[in-house]
């Protein structure tokens, strides 16, 4: 192929071969226009075939004088022109189809993009749903420690509300047993901030106990020698209790205790009564 391709070149007109260089030169130089990636290859390929030429020449001939190779040289030339102009026109034409050929490839290629554009959407809209939510229950347990924090500060209130209103009831008949500075001391150690609610209400409890027993030392119970005075100071007790600003759960506990006091006192006193 390379001998007929050889022979056909020597044959040629000169001047017909730069007619047929020129002329497909401006028409691929006109296709290629505005397509420098085309224009490129196109030159690539002329370039390529210039050493093809050369090489199979020189195979060909085997040795060669210096005007033989003179002559494969510019015979090179000219099939590198005609193969610049040829590939322009013929890389353009077949573009087409050789983004037909790839547009699977491309397809695919874009599928995949779009493929990683929606799972990167879906993961950053899963990471925004997964921040909102542990904010919104970081925000509940701040909410819930408030309330937990006031309740607690209310209960604490309340106990030394009614141990403080108990003292101040029992005081003119218990200060020299239990004297304000050991209330405020016990209150201040046992009933403090630092202390839970249970703890406080337990020890409020406590503290109002003591202040009974006091008073009883004081003013013994069995000195309401009859059911009307024992009845009388029940019902004393009581309506004190209501009308303290306490907690419904502290009342409750209060009354308790005051029942079962005057069931022991009312036991008592009938059995000692004689007919």
């Amino acid at each position: 192929m390379f001998d007929e391709l050889i022979y056909t070149l020597e044959q040629i007109d000169f001047w017909s071969a730069l007619i047929l260089i020129g002329a497909l030169y401006m028409i691929g130089d006109r296709i290629v226009q505005g397509r420098p990636a085309m224009r490129e290859r196109g030159v690539q390929c002329a370039i390529a075939a210039f050493g093809i030429y050369c090489v199979s020449a020189f195979l060909t001939y085997g040795s060669a004088d210096a005007p033989e190779l003179l002559g494969i040289a510019f015979r090179a030339l000219l099939v590198a022109g005609i193969v610049l102009g040829l590939s322009w026109i013929t890389l353009t034409a077949l573009a087409p189809m050789g983004r037909l050929l790839t547009a699977p490839g491309r397809l695919w290629a874009d599928h995949r993009r779009q493929t990683e554009r929606t799972r990167q959407y879906q993961r950053e809209q899963d990471e925004g749903r997964r921040r909102e939510a542990e904010q919104a229950r970081q925000r509940l347990e701040r909410a819930d420690g408030t309330q937990r924090e006031a309740s607690a500060e209310r209960r604490r209130n309340d106990a030394r509300a009614a141990a403080a209103l108990t003292y101040s009831l029992y005081a003119p008949k218990v200060t020299e047993r239990f004297s304000r500075q050991n209330f405020d001391e016990f209150v201040e150690m046992y009933m403090g901030d630092d202390h839970s609610a249970d703890d406080v209400e337990k020890r409020g409890q406590e503290l109002v106990r003591t202040l009974q027993q006091h008073l009883e030392q004081v003013e013994p119970p069995n000195e309401k020698r009859t059911l009307e005075d024992l009845a009388r100071w029940f019902v004393e007790q009581k309506e004190l209790i209501e009308s303290l600003t306490l907690d419904d759960k502290l009342k409750r506990l209060h009354l308790a205790e005051l029942n079962a006091r005057y069931s022991d006192l009312s036991s008592n006193l009938m059995t000692e009564l004689k007919p």
